[in-house]
C-alpha cells in the first residue's frame, strides 16, 4: 500500500507518476523529482482545460498555466506554491548538469505533491469522499524501486517531452475541432460540461471540512521557505555541517540526558568559525518558541570556537535577530544577513569604540565644528551608546543638518560603527545636493569614501559605502539582484542571485526631513532594514506630530509635547549668530485683497474683459474673486506692482547696484511663466537671463540652480513652483517672495530656511549678511503666527484600496450572523434575506462574487517576489485558501484589511483597474450597499462589531454624487454613444428619486455593473486660463514680526467651552453674535465686547479668554469655533463651487462637506482636506479631485479668508 493509493479514484492519469515519485525519493531523487513534475504537468492541465475550461494562457506550458490569474483565482494560494517548487524542482532535476538533489530534498518535494493531490482531489473533483484528507504522507508506505541508470534516466526525460508535445498537439487539434464544430468534439465538450456540473453539485453537497494539514512542518519550513530567504542573502547551504549541526554541552534534560543537541543551521565564515545560528520552528509556531533553544546552542558553540555566532530565530514568515553579545535585545528583521554582513557585526563587537567620549578628529572639526553641531552628534553617540537605535535631530533649516550627519557618518566609520549607510529624501534636488556635500573634499569625506547617487544611471550598478537615493527610488530597488554570480545562493539545486540591498546591507539609514507622512508612505523602507536610524527635520519641536516620535521610539506627552534626540531652534540660532533673522514686509494690491469686478473697469478695461475666453460655455462673469487672481485670472500690472515692489524695496548688493540673489515662490506653472514674462518686459536691459524660471518642467533645471549658486552669475531672480522650496542652499539669498499661500506648516518653515543662511563680506569686505527680506504677498506669516494646529501627516487611501475595504465590509456583514457562506440554497442566514432585499439564490452568488474576487486578489500576493509583501506571508497563505472566505469573521476582516493595500497581480476591478471614473463608482455603490446591508441588518437584529469600518461618506452625498452623474450621461452627446444608449433607461431611473426610495442591493449592485464602465462619459466642462492687463494698485505695504516655534503649553479647554457656548446659546439677538455667525470682519470692538459679557457673566476670567485665545489662535476663532458659521454664510462663500454646470457631482459633495464643517465648527485648515471624510471622496487630496490646480488654490484661499474675518485687521494710520 503506497501513500497514493487513493489517486486512481481521483485522478487515474496521474497515478503511476505519483507512486514512481515515491518510490525513487531514497535510490534516484532526480526520477523522482522528475515524475513528480510530470504529475503535476498533466493534473494541472486537467484542472485548467477541462475542469475549469480556461481559455489558453499567453505561454501554455506548466509555469504559464500554474501563475495565469483565472488559473489562481480557482486555486489555493498555498497550493500554488506547492506547485511551483515541484515545478522548478523538477526542472532542476531535468535540466541541470549537476543538480544537487538529496533524498531529504526528494523527500519534501513528494510531500509537497501528496498535499497538493489531496487538496486537488478534495476541492476539484466529484469523488471527494475518497480523499483520506486527515492522512499525512508516510515515507515508510513509500515502494522502494532501484535506481534508474543513465540510458533510463534519459529515457524518461525523452518520454515526458514526447508525452507533453503530444498533449499540446492534442489539445490544439481539439480546439480547432471546437472552433470548426466539429460534431465529435462538440459532443466531448457537452462531456467536459456535464463533469464540471458534477463537481460543482458533490462540492456543494460537501459539508465536511478539510481536515489536512497543509502547514510546514519544521523541516519543511527550513527545506521550503528559510531556504529561499538564506539562498537571497548568498548561502548555498551546500556542505553537511550547515545544516543539523550537532553541539555538545546543552543543559541535560530527562529527555536529553547527553547534553547534544542538534542546531538547525549554522553559517559559517571563511575561517571556520560560526556566524549565525539559526533555530526553525514550523510555520504554526511563534519564533519566540526557539529563543531559549537557540541561546544554548550558541553557548555551545560559543564554548567550542570560542565566538559566539548571531543568534536567529525564525518559523518562515517571522523572524528574529539577537546579538546579545553587541548588547542589543531580540528584534524583528525581514531576513536573513549575508556573509560579509554577519562577519562585520562579529567584528565590531571588538573594534568598535564608545561614541560618547570619542575624539572629533581634525576632520571633523573642518566638516561640522559649531558647537552645537557637536552637541547634536554627541547627543546621537550618547543615544546609541545607550543601545537605542534610533534618533531624531530638530534643527532649523541653514545650521547645516547635512553637515552634521556627515560628520556624524565620519565619526560612526571611524569608531567601527558602520560601513554602509543610506541617505534618503524626498526630493531629486536634496539628493543631488547631499551627494555633492558627501564628496566635498573639505567638508565632506571627499574621494576616501565611495559615494553612489542611485538617481544617477551611472552610478546605479556601482558600489559603495554611502547611497544616496529618494524614497520611490528605493522603495523600486529592493527586490533588485545582485549581479554578481559567484554570490549566488542555492535552494535545493535552483541557483538564486541575492538581493542587492537585502535586510543588512546598510547599518545606518537617514532620513531628511522626517515626518509622519513620509513613514505613512514609505514605511516599509525603515521596517525593511535593520540598521541604526537618523532622522533630520527643520519643523520646531513642538510641531512635530507623536506619531513621528514614536516613529523613532522617542518620548512624547500630550500636554509637553515630545522630546527629540537633540533640538536647535532658529530663535536660538539667530542668538548665538549662526543665522540671521528675517524682515517681513507685507503686501497686498487691490485686486489680490478685493477681487476684480466688471463694473469698476474703465470702458476700455471692459471691452477688454468681454473679449476674453472664460470658459467652453462662453458665459462672462460679472466679477473675479481674489482668490482667482493669479491662479485662473493673471492680471499684468498685479504682477508689476509686485515686481516694482521687489526691485524697489529688495535687498541690493555691490553698493545697492544690484538686487541680491532672489526666490519668488509661484504658484503654478502659468504663474512662474507670468511672472516671468513680465520681468522680461519691465526690464529688458537684463537681456532676459536676470530671472529664470526653476520648476520641475525646467530641463536642465540642475544647471541652472548651480549658475543661481554661483554669486557672481546670472539669475539673480529664479521663479520656483515648489520646486526650491526645500532644494537649493544660496547663503547669498536676502529676498524671498511669498507670491502664493503656503498651507504645511513644514513647507513653510523650509522656505523661510531659504534665507537664513550666513554669508560673509555680502555687501562688501567685513560688511557681512545680516539678515534677509521676506516680501509675503499671501498673509502666510500672519497665518503661521497664529500657531494653527495642521494635519498629522495622514496619508489617504489609494481608490483601489477603499474599494477593497468596502467589499470586505460587505463581506464581513453578510457573515456577522454566523453563516459559513456555504449552507442552505442562498448561503444567509434568512435574518440578512430581507435587509438585502433579493432571492436566497441572489444573495448566494453576490457573496460568493465578494468572497472570490477578495480570494483572488489575495493570491495574486507574491511573498517570495516582492518583499513589500513578504512580512505578510503567513497570513496571505492562511487567506488563499478559499476555505477561508467561507465565514469572514471580524478577526479575519481585520486580518484581511491589513492587505488592502499590497501589490497583486489580480486587480479586484473588473476591467483590471484602468478606468478611474469606474473605480471611484465603484467605491460610491458599494459603500451605498454597505449602509443598506449594515442599516438593515441592524433593523433585523443582527448586532455585531465589525473589523471593517465603514466608510465616513454620507449615503445623501453618494446619492447626490451618483445621480448628477448619470444626469450629466443624458445630454445630446453623451447618449449618442451606443455604449450610453444601452443604458438610458436605468440612467433616466437613477436621475428620480423613486428609484432610490427603498433601493436593494440587487439594484445598486446591477445598477454598478452596468454603468460602471460608462462613467467616464460624465467629466464637467473645464475652465480656461485669462490674462488681462488692468490697473492695479498697492494698497497694504507694511512691515510685520515673524513669531518662531515655541513651546506654547498645551491648555485643556473642555469645562471652559461647555460653559461658554451653553451661554452664547442663549444671546441669538446679539448684534456682535449675529456678526461672528455670518463670517463678517470683526473689529478689536467687537471681540472686547464679547469677552466683556463672557467675563461679567462669571463664564471664565481674564486669564481663562487669554489661554483659549492663544489655544485657538485669537480670541474670534475660539469664539466662532463655539457658535459656528451660518450655512447661508458659508454657502455663499463658495457659491461658484456649488454651481452644477461647472463643476460635477463629485466635486460639489465635497465642497458641501466643506460648508457643513464650517458651519459647525467655524474655521477649518486646509490640512483637513486630506484627512477623513474628505479623503473618503479623494483619496490623494483635493488635487485628485479637481484637476485645475486653481481651483484647489482657490478653496484654500476662500478657508483662510473665513479664517481671516475671525481675526481683527490692523488699523490704518490716518493721514
Amino acid at each position: 500500500m503506497g501513500n497514493f493509493d487513493f489517486v486512481k479514484d481521483v485522478f487515474p492519469n496521474i497515478v503511476d507518476d505519483c507512486a514512481r515519485a515515491e518510490s525513487y525519493i531514497s535510490s534516484d531523487p532526480l526520477a523522482s523529482c522528475v515524475y513528480a513534475r510530470r504529475a503535476i504537468d498533466n493534473l494541472v492541465e486537467y484542472l485548467y482545460y477541462d475542469v475549469l475550461g480556461l481559455p489558453q494562457p499567453y505561454h501554455d506550458d506548466l509555469s504559464g498555466r500554474i501563475h495565469n490569474p483565472d488559473f489562481m483565482r480557482h486555486i489555493d494560494r498555498m497550493i500554488i506554491s506547492k506547485l511551483d517548487i515541484i515545478r522548478r524542482n523538477g526542472n532542476a532535476a531535468a535540466h541541470e548538469d549537476n543538480p544537487n538533489i538529496s533524498s531529504q530534498a526528494a523527500l519534501a518535494i513528494v510531500r509537497e505533491l501528496f498535499h497538493v493531490v489531496i487538496w486537488a482531489g478534495y476541492n476539484m473533483t466529484a469523488h471527494y469522499d475518497k480523499v483520506p484528507v486527515a492522512a499525512q504522507f508516510d515515507p515508510a508506505l513509500a515502494k522502494q524501486s532501484m535506481a534508474l541508470n543513465p540510458v533510463q534516466f534519459k529515457m524518461l526525460l525523452r518520454r515526458t517531452k514526447q508525452e507533453r508535445d503530444e498533449h499540446a498537439r492534442a489539445i490544439a487539434e481539439r480546439d480547432a475541432k471546437l472552433a470548426a464544430k466539429d460534431s465529435r468534439m462538440l459532443q466531448l465538450q457537452a462531456e467536459l460540461e456535464t463533469l464540471r456540473a458534477q463537481i460543482k453539485a458533490a462540492q456543494q453537497a460537501n459539508t465536511v471540512a478539510d481536515a489536512h494539514d497543509y502547514h510546514y512542518k519544521e523541516g519543511e519550513t527550513r527545506a521550503l521557505l528559510i531556504d529561499q530567504l538564506l539562498a537571497e542573502q548568498g548561502w548555498r547551504l551546500d556542505e553537511a555541517r550547515d545544516r543539523e549541526y550537532q553541539v555538545e554541552g546543552m543543559p541535560p534534560t530527562a529527555d536529553n540526558p547527553s547534553g547534544i543537541g542538534y542546531a538547525d543551521y549554522v553559517l559559517w565564515g571563511d575561517d571556520g568559525l560560526p556566524l549565525a545560528v539559526i533555530e526553525a520552528k514550523r510555520t504554526s509556531v511563534s519564533p519566540l518558541v526557539g529563543q531559549q533553544q537557540a541561546k544554548q546552542y550558541a553557548d555551545c558553540l560559543e564554548r567550542q570556537y570560542g565566538q559566539r555566532p548571531v543568534i536567529f530565530t525564525t518559523n518562515g514568515y517571522e523572524t528574529q535577530i539577537w546579538d546579545d553579545k553587541s548588547g542589543y535585545p531580540p528584534r524583528d528583521v525581514q531576513g536573513f544577513y549575508k556573509k560579509e554582513e554577519l562577519q562585520r557585526l562579529i567584528e565590531r563587537r571588538k573594534s568598535r569604540h564608545a561614541l560618547s567620549n570619542y575624539p572629533f578628529d581634525a576632520k571633523a572639526d573642518l566638516i561640522a565644528g559649531r558647537a552645537y553641531q557637536k552637541a547634536a552628534i554627541r547627543a546621537v553617540d550618547e543615544a546609541f551608546d545607550r543601545y537605542q537605535r534610533d534618533a531624531l535631530l530638530v534643527m532649523a533649516t541653514g545650521t547645516g543638518k547635512t553637515r552634521v550627519v556627515i560628520s556624524l557618518v565620519h565619526q560612526l566609520m571611524e569608531a567601527g560603527w558602520v560601513k554602509n549607510v543610506l541617505f534618503l529624501a524626498d526630493r531629486t534636488a536634496l539628493v543631488n545636493q547631499a551627494a555633492n556635500a558627501f564628496k566635498n573634499p573639505q567638508t565632506g569625506l571627499g574621494s576616501s569614501v565611495p559615494v553612489v547617487n542611485l538617481l544617477s544611471d551611472s552610478d546605479k550598478k556601482a558600489s559603495g559605502r554611502i547611497y544616496l537615493s529618494t524614497y520611490p527610488t528605493m522603495m523600486n530597488l529592493i527586490n533588485a539582484r545582485a549581479t554578481d554570480e559567484s554570490a549566488a545562493g542555492s535552494v535545493g539545486s535552483a541557483t538564486v542571485k541575492p538581493l542587492k540591498f537585502g535586510p543588512g546591507f546598510f547599518d545606518l539609514v537617514i532620513v531628511d526631513e522626517a515626518h509622519r507622512s513620509v513613514y505613512a508612505k514609505y514605511g516599509f523602507l525603515f521596517d525593511y532594514f535593520d540598521s541604526l536610524l537618523v532622522g533630520l527635520t527643520a519643523t520646531p519641536r513642538n510641531e512635530i506630530d507623536r506619531n513621528t516620535y514614536r516613529l523613532f521610539h522617542l518620548e512624547y506627552d500630550e500636554h509637553t509635547g515630545g522630546v527629540p534626540t537633540f533640538a536647535y531652534d532658529l530663535d536660538q540660532a539667530v542668538r548665538d549668530g549662526f543665522l540671521v533673522p528675517p524682515k517681513v514686509l507685507s503686501v497686498s494690491t487691490k485686486f489680490m485683497d478685493r477681487g476684480i469686478s466688471y463694473d469698476e473697469l474703465s470702458p476700455e478695461e471692459q471691452a477688454q474683459w468681454d473679449s476674453r475666453d472664460w470658459d467652453e460655455t462662453g458665459e462672462i462673469p460679472d466679477s473675479v474673486s481674489a482668490n482667482d487672481v493669479n491662479r485662473v485670472l493673471f492680471n499684468a500690472d498685479t504682477i508689476d506692482k509686485v515686481l516694482g515692489v521687489l526691485m524697489q524695496r529688495g535687498l541690493k548688493v555691490n553698493d545697492g547696484d544690484t538686487l541680491g540673489k532672489t526666490i519668488i515662490f509661484a504658484r503654478n506653472q502659468r504663474h512662474a511663466e507670468a511672472i516671468k514674462s513680465r520681468f522680461d518686459l519691465n526690464w529688458p536691459e537684463y537681456h532676459g537671463t536676470f530671472a529664470r524660471i526653476i520648476t520641475h518642467a525646467t530641463r536642465n533645471a540642475q544647471q541652472l540652480i548651480d549658475d543661481f549658486s554661483d554669486p557672481a552669475n546670472d539669475p539673480r531672480i529664479v521663479i520656483s513652483v515648489d520646486m526650491l522650496d526645500t532644494g537649493v542652499d544660496v547663503p547669498e539669498v536676502v529676498n524671498l517672495v511669498f507670491f502664493k499661500p503656503v498651507m504645511s506648516r513644514t513647507k513653510y518653515w523650509q522656505m523661510l530656511g531659504r534665507g537664513t543662511r550666513l554669508c560673509s563680506d555680502l555687501y562688501g569686505p567685513g560688511r557681512d549678511k545680516t539678515g534677509f527680506l521676506v516680501i509675503d504677498c499671501c498673509d502666510n506669516v500672519e497665518y503661521f503666527n497664529q500657531q494653527l494646529p495642521e494635519s498629522d501627516g495622514y496619508v489617504g487611501r489609494s481608490i483601489s484600496e477603499r474599494i477593497c475595504l468596502a467589499r470586505l465590509a460587505l463581506l464581513e456583514t453578510l457573515d456577522a450572523d454566523g453563516s459559513d457562506g456555504s449552507t442552505g440554497s442562498g448561503g444567509l442566514p434568512s435574518r440578512l434575506l430581507e435587509p438585502f432585499g433579493g432571492s436566497a439564490e441572489d444573495c448566494a452568488q453576490y457573496r460568493a462574487g465578494l468572497a472570490i474576487g477578495l480570494h483572488a486578489m489575495v493570491s495574486g500576493m507574491d511573498p517570495d517576489g516582492n518583499v513589500l509583501v513578504r512580512p505578510h506571508r503567513k497570513i496571505i497563505e492562511t487567506a488563499a485558501d478559499a476555505a477561508w472566505w467561507q465565514r469572514l469573521t471580524r478577526e479575519k476582516a481585520a486580518l484581511a484589511a491589513g492587505l488592502a493595500g499590497l501589490p497583486s497581480s489580480v486587480h479586484i476591478a473588473e476591467d483590471g483597474g484602468n478606468d478611474a471614473a469606474a473605480k471611484r463608482f465603484d467605491f460610491y455603490m458599494y459603500t451605498y450597499e454597505l449602509a443598506v446591508l449594515r442599516a438593515g441588518a441592524k433593523r433585523a437584529g443582527v448586532e455585531a462589531g465589525y473589523g471593517v469600518a465603514a466608510p465616513t461618506m454620507d449615503v445623501a452625498a453618494i446619492k447626490r454624487i451618483v445621480q448628477t452623474d448619470a444626469d450629466a450621461l443624458r445630454n445630446p452627446k453623451n447618449l449618442n454613444l451606443p455604449d450610453v444608449a444601452e443604458c438610458a433607461d436605468l440612467i433616466e431611473s437613477i436621475v428620480d428619486d423613486d428609484w432610490w426610495r427603498d433601493v436593494t442591493v440587487p439594484m445598486l449592485e446591477t445598477a454598478r455593473k452596468r454603468l460602471r464602465g460608462i462613467m467616464k462619459y460624465a467629466a464637467g466642462a473645464r475652465r480656461n486660463v485669462v490674462f488681462t492687463d488692468f490697473e492695479d494698485e498697492i494698497i497694504v505695504e507694511r512691515g510685520a514680526a515673524l513669531v518662531p516655534g515655541g513651546d506654547a503649553a498645551d491648555v485643556d479647554m473642555k469645562r471652559l467651552k461647555e460653559k461658554a457656548t451653553a451661554f452664547l446659546k442663549g444671546l441669538d439677538n446679539n448684534i456682535v453674535l449675529a456678526r461672528v455667525r455670518m463670517g463678517r470682519q470683526l473689529t478689536e470692538l467687537d471681540l472686547t465686547e464679547l469677552e466683556r459679557m463672557l467675563i461679567e457673566n462669571g463664564i471664565g476670567d481674564q486669564g481663562a479668554f487669554d489661554a483659549a485665545a492663544e489655544q485657538s489662535g485669537g480670541f474670534g476663532l475660539f469664539i466662532r469655533s463655539l457658535v459656528g458659521l451660518e450655512p447661508a454664510a458659508v454657502q455663499a462663500a463658495f457659491a461658484r463651487f456649488l454651481d452644477g454646470s461647472r463643476y460635477n457631482a463629485r466635486q460639489i459633495e465635497f465642497v458641501n462637506m466643506i460648508v457643513r464643517e464650517l458651519t459647525a465648527n467655524g474655521v477649518m485648515s486646509a490640512a483637513r482636506l486630506y484627512e477623513p471624510p474628505f479623503s473618503d471622496i479623494s483619496g490623494s487630496g483635493p488635487e485628485e479631485l479637481f484637476h485645475d490646480e486653481r481651483d484647489v488654490d482657490d478653496i484654500c484661499a476662500i478657508l483662510d479668508g473665513v479664517r481671516l474675518s475671525a481675526i481683527p485687521r490692523p488699523r490704518r494710520k490716518q493721514a
